[in-house]
This record gives C-alpha cells, sequence and structure tokens, in this order.
C-alpha cells in the first residue's frame, strides 16, 4: 500500500533531529530510481537502503 498522506508524512520527516533512513521508497519498481532518490533525499533522508527485503 502506497503512503494515504505522503505530503503529511514528507512535512513529519524533514522535521525529524535525528538522522533516519528512507527504504521501500522505489515502491517494488513502480517509482524510478532517479525519481525516487530524489524524492527520498529531498524529503529528508539521511540514507537509504535499497535492495529487496524480505520480511
Amino acid at each position: 500500500m502506497f503512503d494515504l498522506f505522503p505530503d503529511r508524512t514528507a512535512a513529519f520527516m524533514q522535521r525529524v533531529k535525528k538522522p533516519w533512513i528512507a527504504f521501500k521508497f522505489l515502491a517494488a519498481g513502480s517509482i524510478s530510481p532517479s525519481e525516487g532518490f530524489q524524492y527520498a533525499f529531498s524529503k529528508g533522508a539521511d540514507f537509504a537502503a535499497v535492495g529487496m527485503f524480505d520480511f
């Protein structure tokens, strides 16, 4: 499921003072890497975990 309120989430995460890791921001290939990385880091991510996650 995609974030139902991405603008609210982004606004909140930009105010977080501790370093945080963006993950699953490419939405299983639904978002291109160039757009996904740009979005994640422009919204405050300090690091990005990229790859396949097996929960």
